[in-house]
């Protein structure tokens, strides 16, 4: 049923939006994803689709669908397994119902900086899971970013794991976000992301954590009072085309893609170091309290979270950490 009202919506859309130029393209990639058209990863995408159709002479048109138009994120991730989309970009998390090591990312202090992150990622590590890709009819892009996720609240600033305690701190349904909160003395509370702004409006809950730009895009800044860059998770998404759509295409758009996204993902990180400071300059301004926090302080919550790491290694499974843990000595060993 959903599949039916998909199709019918992507004819109507096409109908209503597709140029003579689209109709004649030989190929179509309908591409959906969840972010607004402001937020970086839109742009992303359509700096890809402009590499797609300038490198194809027009051939491949790329259609986009933001903003969960083409339905929520799980269910998105589903229409490129079926094909009834071709490509999606989603927290990498949310393959975890199929296979538990991308929970792996979500770890609360895994990364210590987006550079090691982005190594790791995007090297062998990052590569061992897309190879767990295509017995779920998806392939791999590339590992898009969406920065390290800040906690904000209405209470006071967060300096410690401490100020935490009897916060209702609103999380994703992830087992390691939920047990470290949990174990910060806080009170977890998993709530859908189209729930957040009135959960905090309404005083339903008194904090959350998402990446700068997701807490600017989203206006967070004007129902909370406090955010404290604690650097908590690094938070990532995941390219995807349906491994049937991929493999039906010509291996010379099959490299175009590949190149084309490797493009887009370079431009999607420029755009980050960019506005970074911006955020925390329109924050500050909007009137929320930044707390910034010393080296000292957020090793004393990732101390804090280590204590229960044992658990979270239990549930994503220890030969997908002890390969996360040799690819992050690797990155520091080739530094040195």
């Amino acid at each position: 049923m959903k599949a039916n009202k998909l199709l019918f919506t992507l004819t109507l859309a096409c109908g209503l939006t597709c140029t003579s130029a689209a109709l004649a393209a030989q190929y179509t990639l309908k591409v959906g994803h969840s972010a607004q058209t402001s937020f970086h990863m839109h742009k992303a995408w359509e700096k890809f689709a402009d590499e797609v159709k300038k490198g194809s002479n027009g051939e491949i048109d790329v259609q986009i669908f933001p903003a969960d138009q083409m339905g929520n994120s799980l269910e998105q991730l589903e229409y490129v397994q079926t094909g009834t989309l071709d490509m999606t970009s989603q927290s990498m998390s949310l393959l975890a119902n199929w296979d538990k090591a991308f929970g792996i990312t979500e770890m609360p202090y895994v990364f210590t900086s987006r550079e090691e992150a982005l190594s790791v990622l995007n090297g062998d590590f990052g590569q061992y899971l897309f190879s767990k890709l295509e017995p779920l009819e998806l392939k791999g892009l590339a590992v898009a970013e969406n920065g390290f996720r800040q906690i904000t609240n209405n209470r006071g600033p967060i300096y410690k794991p401490d100020d935490l305690k009897n916060l209702k701190i609103r999380t994703m349904q992830i087992d390691s976000h939920i047990l470290a909160y949990r174990h910060m003395g806080a009170n977890p509370t998993p709530m859908a992301f189209g729930e957040l702004y009135s959960a905090l409006q309404q005083g339903v809950v008194d904090g959350q954590d998402n990446p700068l730009s997701q807490i600017v895009t989203s206006r967070f800044y004007e129902v909370q009072k406090y955010v404290s860059l604690a650097n908590i998770v690094y938070s990532t998404d995941v390219v995807l085309i349906g491994l049937n759509k991929y493999n039906s295409l010509p291996e010379k758009y099959q490299t175009l893609i590949k190149d084309a996204m490797k493009s887009a993902m370079a431009y999607q990180q420029e755009l980050i170091k960019q506005e970074e400071d911006g955020y925390v300059a329109f924050l500050e301004k909007a009137g929320l309290k930044v707390n910034s926090l010393s080296p000292e302080q957020i090793a004393a919550f990732k101390e804090k979270v280590n204590e229960v790491r044992p658990q979270m290694i239990k549930s994503i499974g220890q030969e997908n950490w002890d390969k996360l843990e040799s690819s992050i000595k690797a990155y520091h060993a080739n530094k040195q």
